[in-house]
């Protein structure tokens, strides 16, 4: 229900920022963005519009486990205030412990694994997508590919081969990359 709320506010404001009067008025080139997604978590960034059809954005997220950081670039083709866009992101997520998340999704907080205990990971996006409004307030939607990679560690901490006779050495902790179908929706407000 919250997230509905949220969907329709953005757009209402989205519509009537990007659809003002006075169009002798310069787009706004400063800003700031949230969003949620998957890969990316929650971010909070500035968002810069050096020319018309670019927006450049960085800034801090946080993904339910750790902190982390999103930097990226938007192609806007068209000025007007419904536009298909092209998103390319690069992101990171520091190590944190993912077994607070996991008992929270499975209800059973004596859930406990070593595995979970370090989890982050680096990722990059490519998305497509649409936005609504222009000039004082974007509402976006964006959908792509995103390449997820990271570190399992305490690998064999989680695993019992005690009845088998398989033995498994890692030198390191093994590099794990995923590449996946990927997704966020967010608003943008610019200040100036």
């Amino acid at each position: 229900m919250r997230i509905g709320k949220f969907l329709r506010i953005a757009l209402a404001l989205a519509l009537t920022g990007g659809m003002g009067d006075d169009v002798a008025q310069a787009e706004a080139t400063v800003g700031l963005t949230v969003d949620a997604g998957v890969p990316d978590g929650t971010n909070v960034a500035v968002v810069l519009r050096p020319i018309r059809p670019l927006r450049l954005h960085a800034g801090l997220g946080y993904n339910g486990i750790a902190r982390g950081y999103r930097v990226g670039a938007t192609l806007v083709p068209f000025a007007s205030w419904c536009s298909p866009t092209l998103s390319l992101d690069v992101g990171r997520y520091t190590d944190g412990d993912a077994n607070p998340l996991l008992r929270m999704a499975s209800g059973d907080q004596t859930l406990d694994t070593a595995v979970l205990d370090r989890v982050g990971y680096r990722y990059a996006n490519a998305h497509v997508g649409l936005e609504f409004g222009r000039k004082r307030a974007t509402f976006y939607i964006h959908g792509g590919v995103s390449r997820v990679t990271g570190r399992v560690h305490e690998v064999l901490a989680s695993t019992d081969m005690s009845a088998s006779t398989l033995s498994v050495t890692f030198t390191e902790d093994p590099t794990v990359t995923i590449t996946a179908v990927s997704a966020r929706v967010g608003l943008i407000v610019y200040f100036n």
